[in-house]
């Protein structure tokens, strides 16, 4: 397993979980595809305008899953074959199969255990051979919002919180890296990094 680096960014001033910050793994990621191939990036959060525009620029296909609140509601007391029988109907190889990088965002803080490991699942069959997966989850706070703030990247590489539904909070998982990589089913995590605002950003390769 590649050792985590925990490089600290720097945030925006700011009301934290409204105020946009800078995510340098996903940036770095999606600069790097401007140089090669045609690839394809699967977004599991909705249709966001920034991110449109930021990513027409690129040669790539962006695949709008718009699956967070489908596999939040998900109960977690189904067996592990009626779970993933579900997430394959949310997300068919057919339409975002081959894809070189997943955009999580923070969901992988809001899914009970035996979710997480089914999307894992999942994801591994969705990827390409060395696909990435991109995520933020809370690192240095106790609580997070409740429901999830959904984030997307904005035109100027930023990443933003696309609404404020609620001011309610719930426990934050805080997951171990180890933890996750275990939860996704062994997928080797590439790079670890400690952002400014106490938000851990994560790459997992296939």
């Amino acid at each position: 397993m590649t050792v985590a680096e925990r490089e600290r960014g720097r945030a925006p001033g700011g009301t934290r979980d409204t105020e946009a910050f800078p995510a340098r793994l996903l940036q770095a990621t999606i600069d790097s595809l401007e140089a090669g191939e045609r690839r394809v990036i699967l977004d599991l959060g909705g249709a966001q305008p920034g991110s449109l525009d930021l990513l027409s620029g690129f040669r790539c296909r962006y695949c709008i899953g718009d699956v967070l609140d489908d596999l939040m509601r998900l109960d977690a007391r189904q067996e592990p074959v009626s779970l993933d029988a579900v997430i394959d109907e949310l997300l068919p190889a057919s339409v975002f199969g081959n894809a070189d990088l997943v955009l999580c965002w923070q969901l992988l803080d809001y899914l009970e255990t035996p979710v997480l490991e089914a999307l894992g699942r999942r994801l591994r069959h969705l990827l390409a051979s060395g696909g990435l997966i991109h995520a933020i989850t809370e690192y240095s706070a106790s609580d997070m919002p409740d429901p999830m703030h959904p984030l997307f990247l904005d035109r100027d590489g930023a990443v933003r919180y696309a609404s404020v539904r609620s001011g309610s909070r719930r426990p934050a998982p805080r997951h171990a890296p180890a933890e996750l990589q275990k939860r996704l089913g062994g997928l080797q995590m590439e790079r670890a990094v400690l952002l400014g605002n106490g938000m851990q950003e994560y790459l997992f390769r296939l």
